[in-house]
């Protein structure tokens, strides 16, 4: 996990320091079952999921669009 941090763009010293307190937080109050699959690490390959003719640099306009297309209205 953290070489993917490492790896990643921003401060990725920040987010490495982050998964280390994550990991001694849950190992002070004993939780045993902190296992990778947990973590969330955000990456810029595109999603699996392609929605609508797009699986990546998804906006609020998209979702909205998506939504009326699929018959649901806006409340605001």
């Amino acid at each position: 996990m953290s070489s993917v941090c490492e790896r990643g763009d921003g401060s990725a010293r920040a987010a490495t320091l982050d998964v280390l307190r994550l990991v001694v937080y849950s190992y002070a109050i004993g939780n045993g079952d902190l296992h990778g699959k947990y973590f969330s690490v955000f990456w810029r390959d595109p999603m699996a999921l392609d929605f609508y003719g797009r699986a990546n640099k998804r906006t609020r306009r998209h979702f909205v669009e998506s939504a009326r297309r699929l018959g649901l209205r806006s409340e605001r």
